[in-house]
């Protein structure tokens, strides 16, 4: 792909002619569900060892969000079968570009393997109304209907269906489920992955070998400990603490904190009555302490729910009566 292209080549809107059959192995590549409008394709010469076609490629996208833009590249990592990386990002001009990203494959990064793979996209947004709210007075004809523009060099130096590539796969949506199912019912990152590859093995017999190279299907066991792990403490030992200044509204205000190296960070905050209004049982105290959860970023504490440190810590233990450990 030549990163030189100018900007009225890249907005012209001018495209080549595209014969039925390049149009229909380019969308065999995307993944379906989409409006495409195919510019451009042309063929490439690879490897004859290689297990893949090379093309390059240009299209447009009826798509006009960014979040909408980055759930198709995730897609396309399943229809296509290559995991993109963000390369560069550049800046959005909000009167003309709203998103701009370009990505390359998982082999031509630090951490792995390095082949120096040439393989590149670049997805542009523009948008299609101007500062005041109106219509865009782009002259390119595409954009009021197809607003994402796509670049595509498909050429890769290496194959792309084997277990040295399967490996960098991004962790699919059924597993992360099926792991978080594991958690919820009490099992660790070492257990539960174990569990996991053998209702792999049960599911799909003679091919478990060639679906466990997938991390897509088959995660791996730093994958695991990161879903429960956010912090290194979090799910062991955390302190609460209380203000006393919200009494006049007739409530309090409680503060879930764990140790990090730069202090106490918040993990969760509890609304509740005030404290001289509840009794100090656990059945009443455990009404009012589930007034009100707040999460605080992720749920970085242990796999339970309600979150259950198994150690708590007060600063108070006169006003703060300690059957609220059992509500906990």
């Amino acid at each position: 792909m030549d990163a030189s292209s100018s900007v009225n080549d890249r907005f012209s809107g001018r495209c080549d002619s595209v014969n039925e059959s390049h149009r229909r192995q380019l969308k065999s590549w995307l993944p379906p569900g989409y409006e495409y409008h195919v510019c451009s394709f042309e063929e490439r010469p690879t490897d004859l060892v290689l297990d893949h076609r090379g093309f390059e490629a240009s299209f447009r996208m009826a798509i006009t969000g960014v979040g909408q833009l980055k759930d198709w590249v995730q897609k396309l990592a399943h229809s296509s079968g290559v995991t993109w990386r963000v390369a560069v990002t550049k800046l959005s001009k909000a009167q003309r570009v709203l998103f701009k990203v370009r990505s390359q494959t998982a082999k031509d990064r630090r951490f792995s393997k390095n082949t120096c793979c040439a393989a590149k996209m670049v997805c542009t947004l523009v948008t299609t109304v101007d500062k005041r709210g109106g219509l865009s007075r782009s002259k390119d004809p595409h954009v009021p209907t197809y607003p994402a523009s796509v670049r595509v060099y498909n050429v890769h130096n290496h194959n792309i269906s084997v277990a040295e590539a399967l490996r960098h796969r991004d962790v699919g949506a059924k597993a992360i489920e099926t792991l978080t199912q594991l958690f919820e019912i009490g099992h660790n990152p070492t257990s539960a992955l174990p569990v996991l590859k053998s209702d792999l093995l049960v599911e799909h017999g003679d091919k478990y070998v060639y679906v466990s190279a997938n991390r897509a299907l088959c995660p791996d066991l730093h994958f695991c400990y990161r879903q429960t792990h956010g912090l290194k403490h979090s799910g062991e030992l955390c302190f609460i603490d209380s203000s006393g200044n919200m009494d006049r509204e007739d409530c309090r205000v409680f503060l879930l904190l764990t140790h990090t190296c730069a202090g106490g960070r918040p993990l969760w905050i509890v609304m509740m009555s005030n404290g001289d209004h509840v009794t100090d049982t656990e059945e009443n105290y455990d009404d009012a302490v589930t007034l009100d959860w707040i999460q605080v970023g992720e749920n970085i504490l242990a796999p339970k729910s309600p979150p259950a440190p198994s150690g708590m810590d007060y600063d108070d233990v006169g006003e703060e009566p300690l059957e609220r450990g059992g509500a906990f």
